[in-house]
């Protein structure tokens, strides 16, 4: 499981950051960091990108991870995580401190697998900077403008691309298929430079359209680490 969620500061003081989600369907309300932590992230934190995962992260995968969080209590509609100590007799949430910058969160149980809940699996929480987890279509550059006389050699060029598709992607159990691969091997195909934005008449904003179009496939819901940067891909392709 990958979540994503964009989230920006709404609330600093001296021990925690509050952090709040932007967007409709948020995985979770709100994110407390530690203020400390929070400050020295490598990266503008007007916006920040949070990563939920049921499991730990790759290397590199995103800019910082937290130690796991453990599971605490499960309600109707969210599930509390929280790193707990023995202090004084009792059992208390353990202190937010840059060693434990998250030691408390709630995740809307909507958005965990029942069998991982049921599991009492702790729950790991990383960031990046926005840029670095853009959905796919959001990444892609924008299309350069195409005159009258130039929509023909678009519609021949997209004619060829189906072709390529159609003939180059194949399936493989565990391939994971991004737009970004397939423009590589496109831009072989036709000597091009793969850093442009438009190549034998097919822009890089064409290649997740047409892909869906031909095999009836969605990328995956959140993106992963793939050739050094985080992106969505198609499950179970390859080219």
């Amino acid at each position: 499981m990958r979540l994503s969620v964009r989230m920006r500061p709404v609330e600093e003081k001296v021990n925690t950051t509050l952090y709040e989600p932007v967007g409709d369907s948020p995985p979770m309300k709100n994110f407390y960091l530690n203020t400390e932590v929070a400050s020295a992230l490598p990266f503008d934190t007007k916006e920040i990108t949070l990563t939920i995962s049921d499991e730990p992260f790759a290397e590199g995968e995103v800019a910082l991870a937290f130690p796991p969080v453990p599971f605490y209590k499960v309600f109707r509609s969210a599930v509390r995580y929280e790193h707990r100590v023995a202090r004084r007799g009792r059992v208390r949430r353990a202190a937010n401190t840059p060693e434990l910058p998250v030691s408390l969160a709630y995740v809307n149980r909507a958005a965990l697998d029942e069998e991982f809940i049921a599991g009492r699996r702790p729950i790991h929480f990383g960031v990046s900077a926005p840029s670095e987890v853009a959905a796919e279509d959001e990444e892609q550059p924008a299309a350069a403008d195409i005159d009258a006389g130039d929509e023909s050699s678009g519609v021949e060029g997209l004619a060829a691309f189906d072709g390529f598709l159609r003939e180059s992607v194949k399936s493989q159990k565990e391939g994971r298929l991004t737009s970004r691969r397939i423009w590589a091997v496109w831009a072989a195909r036709c000597d091009a430079d793969p850093s442009g934005d438009m190549i034998a008449g097919v822009q890089f904003a064409d290649v997740a359209r047409r892909f869906r179009a031909l095999f009836g496939a969605a990328a995956a819901k959140n993106p992963t680490r793939i050739d050094g940067r985080l992106q969505r891909y198609w499950d179970g392709y390859t080219i």
